[in-house]
């Protein structure tokens, strides 16, 4: 019964806190009473022709005098009736209008603290934090049920509910956040792993020109030099793409450390192998590295 007399009370300041809105709404839409005018003024035929559709226009038709009075006849219905062209007023009569709606705003306003100090004078619940009508209708669902037999043991009930559906939103929340994490992880891999297999079908290209060149340059030497600074030319770029490799990598070694520190549960699903080629050029040929993480 407290509780019934108690959702009441919070109902009633709920409203009025929604008519103080309300109030504060009129003064404005006082002050700008000859704009909002205009602007409807602008609208009122659309408004009406949305209903009923243009006029009669066929003047061949033997009914069309007809159909136009008809016609005519709705849109002054609904011109006076529900879309009325509003006048524009003189600016002592806009004052007069803003000073009347804030007469009634200050009234609205009283009217809401009271209802506030009757809430907050009202003990059944201990906090203003309690005094909801959410929260009222869950205590009251509780007793109804006989999940609980006093009111306080139906506070200690909501509480425990509370913070169980917190916990399990915020797991929901980091699950989501994990999952997002090792996807980008997974693009990043990818992409370096793409990076890797075209720097390897390079190398694979570049060792048998290599070998070709080796097998030829007894016959001829004609061509060696100009294949020479080809190849270095290659390879000049190829050691480009290996530093940005070597500094994507090492941004992606933070990734991963981060992943393994306890930031973010590390699970053998987001085993990450990261495969990145070091190469030394070294007179006639060259060697390189496998490093894995």
């Amino acid at each position: 019964m407290q509780l019934k007399c108690l959702k009441r009370k919070i109902k009633s300041y709920d409203e009025a806190k929604f008519l103080t809105r309300m109030r504060k709404m009129s003064v404005k839409s006082a002050r700008n009473y000859n704009i909002d005018a205009g602007f409807w003024n602008t609208k009122v035929d659309m408004f009406i022709h949305s209903e009923i559709g243009l006029p009669p226009r066929n003047k061949l038709n033997p009914f069309y005098k007809k159909n136009l009075a008809q016609y005519q006849q709705k849109f002054n219905e609904l011109e006076k009736n529900k879309y009325p062209y509003k006048k524009e007023v003189s600016q002592d009569e806009i004052d007069r209008m803003v000073e009347e709606a804030k007469i009634r705003l200050k009234a609205q306003k009283l009217k809401q603290q009271i209802a506030l100090e009757n809430l907050q004078n009202d003990e059944t619940l201990p906090t203003m934090s309690l005094k909801k009508e959410e929260i009222v209708n869950t205590l009251i669902q509780y007793l109804k049920e006989k999940r609980v037999y006093n009111l306080t043991d139906a506070i200690n009930l909501y509480y425990k509910e509370k913070k169980e559906d917190e916990t399990n939103e915020f797991i929901k929340k980091e699950a989501q956040k994990r999952v997002q994490i090792a996807q980008r992880i997974a693009q990043d891999n990818q992409h370096m792993m793409d990076q890797m297999e075209r720097i390897s079908n390079q190398i694979s290209d570049l060792e048998s020109r290599i070998w070709n060149l080796e097998y030829t340059s007894g016959k001829t030497r004609s061509g060696v030099s100009s294949e020479i600074s080809s190849l270095k030319s290659e390879l000049n770029d190829l050691s480009f793409d290996i530093r940005s490799i070597d500094k994507y990598l090492s941004i992606f070694i933070k990734k991963n450390e981060t992943l393994h520190s306890g930031i973010i549960p590390y699970h053998g699903a987001f085993n990450y192998y990261i495969m990145a080629y070091q190469l030394i050029i070294k007179n006639k040929g060259m060697s390189y590295n496998f490093i894995t993480l």
